[in-house]
């Protein structure tokens, strides 16, 4: 975990005017933040929840992600994030979400 926080750090100065609004609360979750804590003001004014599993989030099986990916079929022959998103927003409308559920903490 230190060379992701030295990657982050370091690209984060490399880029100081856009910091990564991702990648700082994780390592800030890695450092043991937890709740609404912000690394860096681009994100000053929502509401963070930084847990200690973010850390976690960074590892998986592509294949596996990719097995269980129900409209992954519909965007075989894309060539734009357009056409990715119109896909995606079709196979929605055609396959309703479960409803939005906040997590009890």
């Amino acid at each position: 975990m230190d060379r992701y926080r030295e990657a982050v750090m370091f690209s984060s100065e490399e880029m100081a005017r856009r910091p990564s609004i991702v990648s700082l609360p994780v390592v800030g979750a890695i450092d043991g933040d937890c709740g609404d804590q912000h690394r860096t003001s681009r994100t000053q004014g929502s509401r963070l929840w930084i847990n200690p599993l973010m850390s976690m989030y960074w590892a998986f099986d592509l294949d596996a992600v990719a097995r269980r990916c129900l409209y992954l079929e519909h965007l075989r022959d894309t060539t734009t994030s357009w056409e990715v998103s119109a896909r995606i927003e079709t196979f929605r409308a055609r396959n309703p979400t479960k409803p939005w559920e906040d997590i009890p903490v």
